[in-house]
């Protein structure tokens, strides 16, 4: 129903009853209590005015619940072509409403009266002319509570005269309706594109419009609640991530004081340190010749016994590839270096034959103890309090039953030893997760298949029986990249094409971050044009894991021969010219 229909909601009976057909033009004056009854119908009379009948009829203007039709003695039917006054119900039987005309069944235009009652009592009387609509009245008893009249100015515009109490006033009924038509427009518009609105301005924009159906209210308020709604889970996940953003803040800043605070326990550690070590030398200072004379003749010992082994073997050597296949193994990096870094550096070195047999002669078991006796009498010598760190480690570690080659602990530094010597294999000076700054060392050997038998890899993975297990389920990423100059390229791509449900396993200690930005940052070396691998890594709740949550990157350490499984294949992520983001997702199991 059109925006003009405000819906009288009139009562339609057919009237048989008669009343006075004819009021006078002159208003009555009623009673001051009928009176002010009368100014709240005008007012309404006033308002339906905006609603005229023009484009839709008496039909629209009569249309609602009919009150009960008054029994009256039926009069002999007249002639159709001489009735001039009907009820609503009469003319529907002998008429019909067509674009505002009432036209006769017949076909003509009807002329005369349609008169109907509203619920309380009072009668609606249309006049038409020729099927037009002249005149509308309300009247309650003999008194006119509104009356209007349509005609037509000048330029065509439908104008609608209503008289009541408070005066008389002209309503062009065209300009409404075009108001109308065009607030119906911008409405419809507002209500199908208003996704980038927010609810104040949805709102504002709404309550400018003046025309608008009940059902276009509700719908206005269904967008304004669905729109505050989204602006408040909005401002939530905003709040949530601020939130975040402040946890990840104070943990870097409790890191950095933790950092601090260990400097400074180190710093007066060795202030003491220094003055105990003077001491110890001077009482020392007899046992210390002693040794100084065993540590020469053994190293005369190992020297000649070199010599021979190079003069044994330095006919028959294998080539620079085959050598490299036996030193990998036995590759150790430093911080800030990738295994591809040394791969390089390593083959200049074993190119040299001698350096090539100095380093099979060093593996031979008995040339292994000796080296061993022959580094823990120089730490004894020159170094006596490390010397009781180092004998202390190596009693945990027997305590232990661990096996590993004793000449790899001497590689390990002091804070590292003092903590095993504490029987600590988790943490270092309790405050840095003690395998995070030790397993990159190692990382590159293994993954070359190399020996299992360092005193680090002891270490970790006695530490990794003592970590506590994960309480619930976490995702943590790894960013693997691959080279030709260690193989690691073929790796990767048998990542790029493996499928759902394949697993694979690696044999070092994986380093991971809870936060998918800071994989990015990890070292490593690529070919050109080779692709970024992040590996989406879902850790199920007990998983035992090495949690390094005091540092910036979050880092959690996974133990080795750790296997995965593919729950997600490759997906393209960012393309660039080096190289195209790819992501994995998998289990840890």
């Amino acid at each position: 129903m059109s925006i003009l229909s405000v819906r009288y909601n009139l009562n339609l009976v057919q009237n048989k009853v008669a009343f006075k057909a004819t009021v006078p033009n002159a208003v009555q004056n009623p009673p001051t209590e009928q009176r002010e009854k009368m100014s709240s119908g005008i007012k309404l009379g006033i308002g339906l005015g905006l609603t005229a009948i023009a484009t839709i009829g008496i039909y629209i203007a009569t249309k609602g619940k009919a009150k009960p039709e008054t029994k009256t003695i039926e009069q002999p039917p007249r002639p159709l072509a001489k009735l001039k006054e009907m009820t609503i119900q009469k003319f529907k039987e002998n008429g019909k409403f067509q674009k505002g005309q009432a036209i006769l069944n017949d076909g003509s235009n009807y002329t005369g009266k349609i008169t109907t009652q509203t619920k309380d009592g009072k009668n609606i009387i249309i006049e038409y002319k020729n099927g037009g609509l002249q005149k509308s009245s309300k009247i309650d008893r003999e008194n006119i509570i509104w009356s209007k009249d349509y005609s037509k100015n000048k330029i065509g515009n439908h104008i609608v005269t209503i008289s009541s109490l408070d005066g008389v006033q002209n309503i062009n009924l065209t300009q409404t309706n075009n108001i109308v038509k065009l607030d119906q427009e911008q409405l419809k518009n507002l209500l199908e594109n208003n996704a980038s609105l927010s609810s104040k301005q949805f709102k504002e924009k709404t309550d400018r419009i003046n025309y608008k159906s009940a059902q276009q209210k509700v719908e206005i308020k269904e967008i304004i609640k669905s729109k505050e709604i989204k602006e408040v889970e909005k401002y939530l996940k905003e709040e949530e991530k601020e939130l975040e953003k402040l946890k990840l803040e104070k943990e870097k800043s409790d890191w950095r004081n933790s950092q601090w605070l260990n400097r400074e326990h180190i710093k007066k550690e060795e202030e003491y340190s220094d003055w105990w070590v003077k001491s110890l030398r001077e009482i020392e200072r007899p046992r210390r010749e002693i040794l100084q004379k065993e540590i020469k003749i053994l190293k005369e010992e190992l020297e000649k016994d070199k010599q021979l082994f190079i003069s044994e073997y330095s006919r028959s050597l294998p080539d620079i590839e085959e050598r490299f296949n036996v030193y990998k193994k036995d590759l150790r990096i430093e911080y800030g270096n990738v295994f591809a870094h040394k791969v390089e550096e390593a083959k200049n070195y074993i190119r040299n034959d001698n350096n090539y047999l100095e380093y099979l002669w060093a593996r031979t078991p008995k040339i292994e103890k000796m080296i061993f006796e022959l580094n823990l009498k120089h730490l004894e010598a020159n170094n006596p309090e490390r010397f009781y760190w180092f004998n202390k480690a190596m009693n945990e570690m027997e305590k232990r039953n661990l096996n590993y080659n004793k000449n790899s602990l001497f590689f390990l530094d002091e804070n590292i030893i003092k903590s095993i010597a504490n029987g600590n294999f988790t943490c270092r000076n309790n405050l840095e997760a003690l395998g995070h700054n030790i397993a990159f060392r190692i990382n590159g050997a293994l993954r070359c298949g190399g020996k299992v038998d360092d005193a680090i890899v002891a270490i970790l993975d006695e530490g990794f029986k003592h970590v506590s297990p994960l309480s619930e389920d976490a995702v943590v990423y790894r960013q693997v990249v691959g080279n030709s100059v260690d193989k690691s390229i073929d790796f990767i791509n048998k990542l790029i094409k493996a499928k759902k449900g394949d697993t694979f396993i690696d044999k070092a200690y994986s380093y991971t971050t809870y936060y998918e930005n800071c994989a990015t940052s990890c070292n490593g070396i690529k070919d050109k044009g080779a692709p970024w691998i992040i590996l989406k890594i879902k850790l199920p709740k007990g998983a035992k894991i090495s949690n390094g949550s005091q540092y910036e990157q979050r880092e959690a350490l996974l133990p080795r021969n750790a296997k995965f499984k593919i729950v997600e294949e490759a997906k393209l992520v960012k393309h660039t010219e080096d190289g195209d983001f790819m992501e994995i997702t998998v289990e840890y199991f």
